[in-house]
Parts: structure tokens; sequence; C-alpha cells
């Protein structure tokens, strides 16, 4: 039996959208989240016409921002919560006839800068693919050069780590790598421990029904040629209801499993974010950006984005 569950100690590796000349990858661009509900609504539209645009204008790409995902997945909530389930983002994909979508979220900074932070999804997988943000202002053109950047973060084409001009000096700006600090809390261990457990549970009942099946299998292929059409039928039919019984524990444990470790890691999840909130309070960061979350990181701009990492570990009583 094939392995159910591999722990995730780290998030998940984060690979650019390949460009390719000869076929247009189509991005299906949802509304922007706005949790606090303090952005303008015309600065969501121009950010959305804005990415649209520019992943157009990207060579292999193509923007549609047509998408009503209240009409094809009866979510009601997203723009308030920006969660779209693993389910919808496949139905995105079959509606729009999209290979990718993208939910980017917008946070206000100050009367005239917004943040953005965006996700591209892989509609086939439900996989995050790439994510990048922005710091822009809120006028026409900073909204026009913010998404292109942003944009050719989200393929690849370079990094969005920049902050404008005119924001520059006032903003404290931290860097920290959640997927090495993640790996170094002692908790990781112990629930490395429970899922082994749990996996070998399934694994050992799956063992049981292979062994049954593969007798009723040999049974049948060594007595089937002397057997009556209606017997032989009747132990095809058994057969073919076996495997589908064994496909069926197979998802369901899958599941089990991927909820018993949703579950297992939430909290030590929960830990590492109030420590990140601890430390950006105490040192008085605006931001603190999650260098794993992208595909690319200029060395250059080390002075100017602090990395936390000892900090947080130490907030946790890791030793650095």
């Amino acid at each position: 039996m094939k392995k159910l569950f591999i722990l995730l100690l780290s998030a998940l590796a984060l690979t650019a959208v390949a460009q390719q000349p000869t076929e247009v990858k189509r991005v299906a661009i949802l509304e922007t989240v706005d949790k606090e509900d303090k952005i303008v609504y015309g600065t969501e539209l121009m950010l959305r016409t804005a990415l649209a645009t520019s992943i157009t204008n990207t060579k292999g790409y193509e923007g549609y921002d047509r998408v009503d995902l209240k009409q094809i997945t009866g979510e009601q909530s997203f723009q308030r919560t920006g969660m779209v389930s693993d389910d919808d983002i496949k139905k995105i994909g079959v509606m729009t006839g999209a290979q990718y979508v993208l939910v980017a979220e917008a946070a206000q900074i100050d009367a005239t800068h917004v943040i953005i932070t965006a996700k591209i999804l892989d509609v086939e997988t439900a996989r995050l693919t790439n994510s990048a943000y922005q710091l822009m202002g809120t006028n026409s053109d900073e909204l026009q050069n913010g998404c292109r950047k942003l944009a050719d973060s989200l393929l690849g084409l370079s990094s969005t780590y920049s902050i404008p001009s005119q924001m520059q000096g006032e903003c404290k700006v931290g860097i920290v790598n959640t997927t090495e600090i993640f790996a170094q809390m002692p908790e990781i261990a112990e629930v490395q421990k429970k899922m082994d457990e749990v996996q070998a549970s399934y694994e050992k009942v799956y063992g049981e029904m292979t062994t049954e099946y593969e007798q009723l299998f040999q049974t049948y292929q060594n007595n089937s040629a002397n057997w009556p059409s209606s017997k032989k039928l009747q132990a095809e039919k058994t057969l073919k209801e076996y495997q589908q019984r064994m496909q069926l524990f197979i998802d369901t444990a899958t599941s089990d499993i991927k909820n018993k470790q949703n579950e297992l890691l939430k909290p030590i999840q929960e830990k590492l974010e109030n420590a990140i909130k601890t430390v950006g309070k105490k040192k008085g960061y605006m931001f603190i950006f999650d260098a794993s979350a992208s595909n690319y990181m200029d060395s250059n701009l080390q002075p100017e984005f602090e990395n936390l990492n000892n900090d947080i570990l130490k907030e946790l009583n890791i030793k650095p």
C-alpha cells in the first residue's frame, strides 16, 4: 500500500508558474478580499482589473476577472473570509476554463497606501503554486504599477519585496522563515509520533483487506473455469465490490489522516503566529513577511528587511 500520509514539517514547496510559449494559461481572478471592510469599492475594482490586465500582458498568460463566485459556488462570505474550498477551486476551473485561481487580499495601511497579498492556486490539485505581496499607493498609476510588479512576482518573473519611495524610512519591516522555525519546534516530533501511529493503524487494516482480496481472487482464478456462469458472475461481482470497498477505505483514511494532521498542527501554528505578533509589537514593526512564502529573495534587501528568526525562536523558548 502506498503511504497515505506524509507529515509536512514546513510549508508547501512553492514553484513559479512556468511560461509555455505555445500554451496560454488562464488565471481566474476572484474578488479582492477586504476582511476589515476599509477599502473603497472603486479601489477593489481597480485592483482586480489591474491584476487581470497585468497577467494578460504577460506572454503565455490570460487574466480572467469575470468570475461570479457566488453563482459558481454559492459562497456568500468570500470577501469577508477569503476562504475557498478545494472543491470550489476545481469547480471554478471547470466553469471558467482556467488552469489557475488567483486570490488577493487588500489591507489599508494609511489614507493613500494599501498592501496586497496574493496567491495562485492550481485548479487541478487546489495546491498553492506561488504567493507574493506588494505595498502600493492608491492612485491609478501607482495601482497599475504595483499590480504589474505583483503579477510579475506571482508568475515567477521578479521579486515584489519593494516599498514605495515616499514610505521609505517610515516602514519598519521584518522577515521570518516560518519553515525553518516550524521545523525546530519540539512539538513537531510528538505530532510525527502520533501521526505514525495513526497511519500504522490504517495500514494494518488495509493490509488485512488486501490479503482477503487476494485470497478471493486466487480462488476465482483457480476454479472459475469449472464454475457455472451464474457462480462465475457472482464471484466477479464480489471481487468488483471488494475493490470498491478498498478504494473507499483509502479515500476515507486519507481524509481522516489529513484532518488529524490539521488538528494536531493547528495549536502549533497558532503558537508560532502569536510569537511573531508578539515580537512584531515589541520591536515596533509595521510588517513581518514570511520568506518561505516566496520563491525569490534578493540578498541586497537584507539591510532593509531585518531577519527576525532568532527573535521568534527566543520568544518560543527555543535556543537559536
